[in-house]
């Protein structure tokens, strides 16, 4: 039997088209060229996307760096901001307040002379305590006015601190060796407060109980209502109507200010209150007045825990014509001090602002507008 014999190109024809068509049974040898040119290939891709990655870790580490750096400093200056403020506010305050006193840049603090007080009106002021505590037999005029030699020149530095009083130590001596001072230094708001305060602080350690205090207060008012010529409620209504009782609350306040005693005087009564006192018969006020004369006294009893004694008598003045009115009132102040004050310690109130919490007595009219 013959054997089939083909031709070299014939064969290499076959082997070509078998591989050409994508015969399953074509066995020709890969390409090493080609394989080796693929692997390159993705080499390069993949070296390429490294590359790129160790970038990007690059760049991040870089910001990470930055940011840590920039927190580092944030961090060390509010640091040094708490440390100078922990350690060292008293001395900055210090300053600051150097260079307000010099510039008067800083705060904004008001400065301001006393007024002069009503003569007159000021020597009521004085009676009253000693004329009520002989009546409620607290003390006796000749006890209260041994006691008030003794004080006076004790007390005379916390009220006649500045270099002025130092030129009026014959008035100041007059002062100390009566019950009655002379009227040039009770016009003077300062003086007037000392005097006020020594007698307020004799009587206000022989008033032990608090309904004691509290009558005491009330009559004080009462009799400077009815003694002190610019605060007379002769031509003033009473009566629980709207307009009558605000009318008298606003003619105390004007003779306050009249008298030398406040600057100025605000009431608040918006007409949702007003509307309250139609329909309920009670309400509630609030009354400002700035300036007080009588403060500096208000304040040192106050530091000796005098508060319900405080002579500032405004609050106990309305309460006592509010009752005339036939409306019973309770009242609770407040001191005010409306500048900026950077040291606690300098806290210095001038105005005060009182809260009226009004209520119709039962066998009183029908309130109305």
């Amino acid at each position: 039997m013959e054997a089939f014999v083909v031709p070299a190109r014939w064969a290499g024809a076959q082997t070509a088209a078998g591989c050409f068509a994508g015969s399953a049974k074509c066995h020709c040898a890969p390409n090493p060229r080609a394989k080796r040119s693929s692997s390159v290939g993705r080499s390069a891709w993949f070296l390429l996307d490294r590359k790129n990655d160790d970038d990007v870790e690059e760049e991040q580490l870089v910001a990470f760096n930055v940011s840590r750096r920039v927190f580092g400093v944030v961090l060390g200056s509010l640091s040094v901001w708490a440390g100078t403020k922990l350690f060292f506010q008293r001395e900055l305050d210090l300053a600051l307040d150097y260079l307000d006193e010099k510039l008067g840049l800083v705060s904004g603090q008001r400065f301001y002379e006393p007024m002069p007080v009503d003569p007159t009106t000021a020597q009521v002021l004085l009676n009253a305590p000693l004329v009520v505590a002989q009546r409620m037999k607290i003390i006796s005029a000749d006890e209260l006015k041994a006691s008030e030699e003794r004080l006076r020149p004790r007390a005379q530095s916390f009220f006649l601190e500045s270099p002025e009083y130092e030129e009026r130590s014959s008035l100041t001596r007059k002062s100390i060796q009566s019950l009655v001072p002379d009227e040039s230094d009770i016009r003077d708001s300062r003086t007037l407060s000392w005097l006020l305060y020594v007698r307020m602080h004799l009587i206000c350690e022989r008033a032990t109980y608090r309904n004691q205090r509290r009558q005491l207060m009330l009559e004080i008012s009462q009799y400077i209502l009815d003694h002190a010529p610019r605060f007379s409620l002769a031509n003033v209504p009473l009566g629980p109507r709207i307009d009558q009782w605000t009318a008298g609350i606003d003619h105390i306040l004007a003779a306050f200010q009249a008298t030398g005693l406040c600057s100025t005087y605000k009431i608040e009564f918006p007409i949702t209150q007003q509307e309250e006192w139609v329909d309920e018969g009670r309400t509630s006020v609030s009354v400002f007045a700035d300036s007080i004369a009588l403060m500096p006294a208000a304040q040192v009893l106050a530091g000796e825990s005098f508060n319900d004694l405080a002579p500032i008598f405004l609050g106990e003045m309305l309460r006592v014509y509010l009752q005339r009115c036939g409306i019973a009132t309770e009242s609770e102040e407040f001191y005010m001090d409306d500048t900026f004050q950077r040291d606690f310690t300098k806290y210095k109130p001038t105005a005060i602002a009182i809260q009226l919490d009004l209520a119709l007595v039962s066998n009183a009219s029908t309130p109305s507008t």
